[in-house]
């Protein structure tokens, strides 16, 4: 029974890979399975801007508008909180969040890092965004 539970929480995560690529034995798309899958969605959802999805208006940040505001200790912990209550909402395979946000310096950017656990499964993972000001 335990087998067969672990061979459930290994399979349930899947996605189609961004690239859109070929498998080469299949022909058919490549997936992502299992952690891939849920760093995939977390990155997406992150990147994604408010009102970006129809029925979703609320799933997403609008961290590429923080980018031009000045990079106080303040408004970096706003990011880490805006994107730790963002995961949490709409993101349910993950538990156990950790969120650090940090000015590129020098440069004009931001470098996000995410840590956290995918539910069920108590695996760790981690995933890094850089944000750059392009003028």
């Amino acid at each position: 029974m335990n087998q067969d539970l672990n061979k459930f929480y290994r399979t349930r995560f899947k996605d189609f890979d961004p690239s859109l690529s070929l498998n080469p034995l299949t022909e058919d798309f490549s997936q992502l399975s299992h952690l891939d899958s849920v760093k995939n969605r977390v990155k997406l959802l992150v990147k994604t801007r408010l009102y970006d999805r129809p029925y979703q208006p609320g799933a997403g940040a609008q961290v590429e508008g923080m980018l031009f505001e000045f990079g106080s200790f303040a408004t970096l912990k706003l990011i880490e909180q805006m994107l730790i209550d963002l995961i949490r909402e709409f993101e349910p395979a993950v538990d156990e969040i950790i969120v650090s946000v940090s000015e590129q310096i020098p440069g004009p950017g931001m470098t996000i890092f995410i840590r956290f656990t995918v539910i069920d499964l108590q695996e760790e993972a981690s995933l890094e965004i850089i944000y750059n000001r392009v003028r």
